[in-house]
Formats: structure tokens, sequence, C-alpha cells
């Protein structure tokens, strides 16, 4: 039953996790956001795809904090997972890189 008119939906649910591969983008509407959950206490947004509908989880990791926001929920986004940074500490994986826009 959808909500009454004039309340705004809050989605509830986080959605898949979006894992992509390097090249892989997605496109869509920011539709929460979540502070310091998970067993990291990281944030997590959940995004629509705009062209399935599909829920995506995106972990907000330190390459993507600060560049989506809890302001964005409604806003339009893009993010494409970029190659990897070779700036990698000793013993630790390279940074995953990524290109973020909102709309």
């Amino acid at each position: 039953m959808p909500v009454p008119r004039g309340f705004t939906d809050r989605v509830g649910a986080f959605g898949t996790e979006w894992k992509p591969k390097i090249g892989e983008s997605l496109l869509g509407k920011v539709v929460s956001y979540r502070v310091q959950v998970g067993p990291n206490h990281q944030d997590c947004c959940t995004v629509v795809d705009a062209d399935t509908g599909e829920l995506h989880a995106v972990w907000i990791s330190a390459n993507l904090t600060g560049r989506i926001t809890p302001e964005d929920i409604g806003r339009a986004v893009y993010i494409e997972r970029l190659h990897d940074s070779l700036e990698g500490k000793a013993g630790r994986s390279p940074m995953k890189t990524f290109d973020v826009g909102v709309k």
C-alpha cells in the first residue's frame, strides 16, 4: 500500500550490494543514506538504478567520503569504477577509485 498523499516514501531496504568491476557504472537516484552502519560502522547509500529500477547499496568507502552525502537524497547520481590506485601501502590492497557526479 502506498503512503498517504503528502508523505514522503522512505525506502527501508538497502538493496543489493553494488560491487562494480573496472569500467562499470551506476546511474540512478539516491533514495536513502545511512550513517555508520554495518560491522565497520561505514556510511551506505541506496541508489535506485535508472534503467532497471533495482536497488543498490553503495558503501561509502574512503574514496567516496564527501562525494556522496546525505544531502544527495532525491538527487541523480552517476558513479563509475575506475582503475585501482597504485598508492596502496605495503601489504595492503590498492585503493579503488571512482568518478562521481551528482545532479
